[in-house]
């Protein structure tokens, strides 16, 4: 109650913006800006020992009615800064990180749109006593505290219209944050309208099965072999959602390691398997895929397999680690670390270099997000699940199998949507008046960096729960 008397107060003086986060020019940006930029720190926790990098930017729209959204990229431990300087931020940055220019199909164009560097350790977010260990909860209560953070810096957002939304491995995060808003009284809680998660880790399970499918039907995986998978491993051809990782049969094991090593080779651009790979030094970043990460070590590949059993090999899948030399964030790195840009940006000074991915100490809790969805869509709470569909790292079978997995009755056929140029931008279905389930025609990992128009067309019939077109 004292909270929100202060707030209310602070309003009543005029103090609607945060001043000393203001960012009143950038390097490298020589356009005029129509809207308000911010960027500092909020705390992500009650002590003030967890402080999160935040880059906010006001509605082009109307700031002062326009929705309020937080974006979180994945990884476990990949930066927003991502989402904002590749995606669907204002302003995008060029290959060598020397200049910035304006996106015409930007998120902001409709919504005023908070980018979180979190949890603490990753980008120019930090903890004051140095510990970088997180997991799938604590991450969730970093970045609740961090809205509430943000709230008090702008008390004229207390009110507005809230969407959780991010990709990758925030299939994770998206769903524990939404969820405890959903779940825990705070102004956030009658704030909340809905979330959106793209190409997301929904379910680990799933991910790794309709990834050999995906391998299948991109041409990366064999008839034959596919053939043999299905054989090996308890499953038919009309099984439209073989689960390979409960066979039983040991003989399943070889054909299944085949197939994912295949589809994750380092040659292979997972997260956009038409596309070329990169190959600049200076670009590698962990595979953010929700770090599902699947790399199957040389050792692993040469164990014994009888002796490891599948559920182990699962688990391998899901926990290892590697570095995929497919995504070029050279300019972004590049950028961020300049001196004069971190000064605009109001970065704490001696942080170590920014990258777009931190190897976090991170546990995972969930290996669904089953309890979580079921519990805000049956409340009222708007969702979406959108998928690139050349995306391996998370793909659109595996988020498919998810949606229809939760057994909410589908209300629409399964149809095409349209850009501004009468091109089919992808495909969606409703379940009931406030979940949907979309795919991005072409589009990668990153679907707004890969189709921004097609993505903004998506972003908007979203924010008006109007799925008409």
């Amino acid at each position: 109650m004292q909270r929100v008397i202060v707030l209310s107060f602070l309003v009543a003086l005029g103090y609607s913006a945060y001043t000393p986060d203001l960012v009143t020019s950038l390097p490298g940006y020589d356009g005029t800006l129509t809207y308000s930029q911010y960027s500092g720190y909020l705390n992500g926790s009650d002590d003030g020992n967890i402080q999160l990098h935040y880059w906010f930017v006001t509605s082009q729209n109307d700031p002062d009615t326009d929705p309020l959204v937080l974006w979180l990229n994945g990884g476990p431990g990949c930066s927003s800064m991502d989402g904002m300087l590749y995606e669907h931020g204002p302003l995008l940055v060029n290959e060598d990180g020397t200049k910035l220019t304006d996106n015409p199909w930007s998120w902001n164009k409709i919504s005023n749109m908070i980018y979180l560097e979190s949890p603490a350790c990753v980008g120019f977010s930090y903890a004051l006593d140095g510990n970088c260990q997180v997991d799938d909860d604590s991450a969730a209560e970093e970045n609740f505290q961090a809205l509430l953070s943000f709230l008090d810096k702008f008390p004229e957002y207390e009110g507005r219209d809230l969407y959780i939304t991010g990709e990758s491995y925030g299939g994770i995060y998206v769903p524990t944050l939404t969820y405890k808003i959903f779940t825990t009284g705070s102004p956030l809680q009658s704030m909340l309208k809905g979330f959106a998660v793209g190409n997301g880790l929904l379910s680990n399970s799933n991910n790794t099965n309709s990834l050999v499918t995906f391998g299948y039907s991109h041409g990366i995986v064999s008839s034959g072999d596919y053939e043999d998978l299905l054989k090996n491993c308890d499953c038919s051809a009309s099984d439209l959602q073989c689960d390979f990782l409960a066979s039983k049969k040991v003989s399943c094991l070889s054909p299944l390691a085949y197939a994912l090593q295949s589809i994750y080779s380092k040659n292979l651009n997972i997260y956009d398997v038409i596309d070329t790979c990169f190959y600049g030094t200076s670009a590698k970043k962990p595979l953010e895929g929700d770090k599902i990460k699947a790399r199957l070590a040389k050792e692993t590949l040469m164990a014994p397999f009888s002796n490891m059993g599948l559920h182990k090999l699962s688990r391998t899948l899901i926990e290892s680690g590697v570095d995929v030399p497919c995504v070029d964030s050279v300019g972004a790195t590049n950028w961020l670390n300049r001196d004069d840009v971190k000064t605009a940006l109001h970065i704490k000074s001696g942080l170590p270099e920014w990258a777009i991915c931190a190897d976090l100490p991170y546990g995972r809790i969930y290996d669904d997000m089953v309890t979580q969805f079921t519990t805000l869509i049956s409340g009222g709470v708007q969702g979406l699940v959108y998928n690139g569909d050349v995306d391996g790292a998370c793909n659109f079978i595996g988020d498919e199998y998810f949606v229809k997995n939760l057994g909410y009755r589908a209300t629409t056929l399964y149809k095409p949507w349209f850009t501004p140029d009468n091109q089919i931008g992808g495909w969606w279905k409703s379940f009931g008046d406030n979940f949907q389930f979309t795919t991005v025609r072409g589009a990668g990992h990153t679907v707004p960096e890969y189709k921004p128009m097609a993505a903004y067309i998506m972003w908007e019939a979203f924010l008006n729960n109007d799925y008409s077109n």
